[in-house]
């Protein structure tokens, strides 16, 4: 059985647990959030309860956008602490993949005039075609948590090669 988790970072992140490219369960950073931190213990429980050794990570640019300084701080270190608790699982392995590297997989799951959707809104409507049962499991609404939302996106870029099939003519 092949177990993995695709993170999506920051302190609205969450890390998806997935065996044999299906998702089974979603743990949310915000849960344990304080002060600035995330529960990087109750993290790594979560880790080792589900014997999790590998791990796709959305990585995201060192690239600051107009003057949002201290979100990109605080990104930045909600990023690290994420990294820190990884690196400390025995014989772990880190993905990385760029996110626009991500989008431009994720469009060719959409019908042409859906490719041209934002991001967060391109990640809702991959995740809700690719995975309805787990999306509507966990929707409130019309939508799921915008991470999960993108975690799901970016498992189908992770599985690209088996869920071939599904992408849409141009």
């Amino acid at each position: 059985m092949k177990k993995y988790m695709v993170v999506d970072t920051g302190k609205d992140g969450c890390a998806l647990y997935v065996e044999d490219g299906t998702p089974k369960s979603v743990y949310y950073f915000k849960q344990g959030y304080r002060s600035g931190f995330i529960d990087c213990e109750a993290f790594r429980k979560e880790i080792d309860r589900l014997g999790v050794r590998h791990f796709y990570v959305e990585r995201v640019p060192l690239i600051l956008h107009g003057s949002h300084v201290k979100s990109f701080a605080i990104q930045h270190q909600i990023i690290g602490q994420i990294y820190g608790t990884l690196l400390g699982v025995p014989d772990m392995v880190i993905h990385e993949s760029y996110p626009q590297t991500i989008l431009g997989v994720a469009r060719k799951f959409l019908k042409p005039p859906q490719r041209n959707l934002d991001s967060k809104k391109l990640a809702q409507a991959v995740a809700a075609k690719i995975y309805p049962s787990f999306f509507n499991g966990h929707k409130k609404r019309t939508k799921v948590h915008e991470a999960l939302g993108d975690t799901l996106m970016q498992l189908a870029f992770i599985e690209r090669a088996r869920l071939a099939d599904l992408f849409e003519e141009d």
